[in-house]
């Protein structure tokens, strides 16, 4: 009956709207809306540890993304946990010209609010902050590059959440509310004299872009043995307004086809070696994309894998 339910929720996904894809901007890894949470048993909960994770991701323009960060994460307060995510070192490659260099910060508080012996429910709430020590990458021409091609996405985010998290199941939804933008230049009016005019247009523009707020919903079935577990779920991310760039100086217009759904076949499993370490595999496929998104945060894979200490 379970497995019956999980292919209907794939399918009511596949057949919803149009969505972008795989996100990189890291609030549906974060606290307790991770896939897979740890199922906490006593009311003392104490949870250190710290995790190294290689990322990969492609794009539907052709851009390889290879990115290695750590997050840590330390309990206090009894039923409390900071997870803080280090800044990533990412390469992309693809079309355009390569770029490398480091991503953003993210901290996030969760807390057990509800513990009960079926099922837990958690609220969380973090940020993302902009690098701004990692300047824009620019052609050799001096044109700014898209937001595919940067390693820091150029907003500061706040982000609110709740899960329930039982044996089986996890249902998670959260809120993300951009506060800060800064500028991104990508226009294609600056590539026109670029032997790469025509790759550039492949991007959606995000001069000054100012980015909507984002819903996120997520359900995943859970299969927990001793040491093994192993999940399949749907992460459904909704752009509530459209995006908004700069026509010219001065005029804002909202890009077309920025706004709606986005939805993901989000799988994975980990396996521990005792009760200190510990490995984890995660995938993410995109099912629905939207039509434009010019925040550079469309992925149409997604491919993880990590390597957990808990102390």
């Amino acid at each position: 009956m379970t497995m019956r339910l999980l292919v209907l929720l794939l399918l009511l996904s596949y057949q919803t709207a149009l969505g972008q894809g795989c996100s990189d901007s890291g609030f549906c890894t974060m606290g307790a809306l991770k896939p897979d949470p740890i199922i906490a048993t006593k009311i003392k909960v104490r949870v250190h540890s710290i995790e190294f994770t290689q990322h990969y991701g492609r794009t539907e323009q052709g851009d390889n993304i290879y990115s290695s960060f750590a997050d840590v994460v330390v309990s206090f307060f009894k039923k409390t946990n900071l997870h803080v995510r280090l800044p990533a070192y990412t390469h992309i490659t693809g079309n355009m010209p390569s770029t490398t260099g480091w991503g953003d910060f993210f901290f996030n508080f969760s807390h057990l609010t509800i513990q009960k012996p079926k099922y837990h429910i958690l609220v969380t709430a973090g940020a993302k902050i902009y690098n701004r020590a990692q300047q824009q990458f620019k052609s050799d021409e001096g044109a700014t590059m898209p937001l595919y091609q940067q390693t820091s996405i150029p907003t500061d985010d706040i982000v609110f959440g709740v899960s329930m998290i039982n044996r089986k199941w996890t249902v998670a939804a959260a809120y993300r509310r951009p506060i800060f933008h800064v500028s991104s230049g990508f226009h294609h009016a600056a590539w026109q004299d670029s032997p790469m005019y025509d790759i550039a247009l492949q991007y959606a523009p995000s001069n000054g872009l100012l980015s909507g707020d984002d819903l996120m919903f997520r359900i995943e079935r859970n299969f927990r043995f001793s040491r093994f577990n192993l999940y399949a779920g749907v992460l459904n991310l909704y752009r509530l307004q459209p995006d908004r760039a700069l026509q010219n100086e001065h005029n804002y217009v909202y890009v077309k086809g920025s706004a709606g759904l986005a939805s993901n076949l989000v799988t994975g499993f980990r396996y521990r070696f005792d009760v200190k370490h510990s490995i984890k595999v995660l995938t993410s496929t995109r099912m629905l994309q939207r039509k434009t998104n010019p925040d550079g945060l469309a992925r149409t894979f997604i491919g993880q894998v990590a390597y957990e200490f808990r102390f």
